[in-house]
């Protein structure tokens, strides 16, 4: 049950990663890809928020 919520929530921004990326090695790394991405955008707003504060 956890997983399929877990699998629903995260599927629609994963998918388009997975389409871009295939797996390495049989692994599937666009989670790491997803998080990395979001903690860059993350850095960038706050950046963003104190220029124009």
């Amino acid at each position: 049950m956890i997983a399929e919520f877990t699998d629903r929530v995260t599927a629609p921004a994963l998918r388009p990663i997975r389409n871009l990326v295939p797996a390495v090695g049989g692994f599937d790394i666009s989670p790491v890809i997803l998080i990395l991405f979001l903690i860059f955008l993350q850095g960038f707003l706050i950046r963003m928020e104190m220029r124009f504060a």
